[in-house]
């Protein structure tokens, strides 16, 4: 499991009487406040709640570890790629043109260059840390990026960028809720930060 975030305690509206360790904050929900390992610690108000984020290989011993989804990427350009290069046609046209990457997901871009031949390539793809950055580029500039295609809703639905492929591409990435041994069942207060959580691909329902 991977994290977009750069620290390991969040602060969330929701109430919960433990922590309950999640993945990376999903698109649609409202940005947790985040404070760096090491910085000063505050007294918690009642409606807040503690999130830990875990890097793992979907296995913890000490937890209870239920998958909440699997994720895959979808490649997305913004107007003045179509603008220099026009509508991609094929996965091999990617691979002639400006690429964007994101540290910990470039291996969708080498999977994907299977059926490229050398010559195809244009270089190395610029690589970013987090998906937010490369959603940006793309939609300022004339490269295409590969992000999670949960990431991707809202800019495409915004019209900031578009779908270069009409198809998505399986990542090796997935999401859990953890929760501690000696906790078999969420407390109600918890329940309620669950339940949204579980909601948010209602309102951001996948792309066609």
């Amino acid at each position: 499991m991977t994290s977009q975030n750069r620290c390991r305690r969040h602060r969330s509206s929701a109430p919960s009487s433990r922590p309950h360790p999640v993945g990376h904050r999903r698109p649609g929900s409202p940005p947790p406040r985040c404070r760096p390992p090491g910085a000063p610690s505050r007294a918690r108000a009642p409606t807040e709640a503690d999130l830990d984020i875990h890097q793992g290989r979907g296995a913890w011993p000490k937890a209870h570890a239920e998958l909440l989804h699997h994720d895959s990427a979808v490649v997305v350009h913004g107007p003045e790629h179509l603008d220099r290069w026009g509508p991609v046609t094929g996965i091999a046209e990617l691979f002639a043109r400006p690429r964007i990457q994101v540290l910990g997901f470039d291996d969708v871009w080498q999977r994907m260059s299977h059926d490229v031949g050398p010559g195809g390539r244009s270089g190395a793809a610029i690589t970013v840390d987090t998906t937010v950055t490369a959603l940006e580029l793309a939609a300022a500039g004339d490269a295409s990026a590969v992000v999670p295609e949960r990431f991707a809703r809202t800019a495409v639905r915004a019209g900031r960028v578009s779908l270069a492929l009409p198809q998505s591409f399986p990542m090796r990435q997935a999401h859990y809720l953890l929760r501690p041994l000696d906790s078999p069942r969420p407390s109600p207060r918890a329940r309620v930060f669950l339940d949204w959580l579980t909601r948010l691909d209602e309102d951001q329902p996948a792309l066609a």
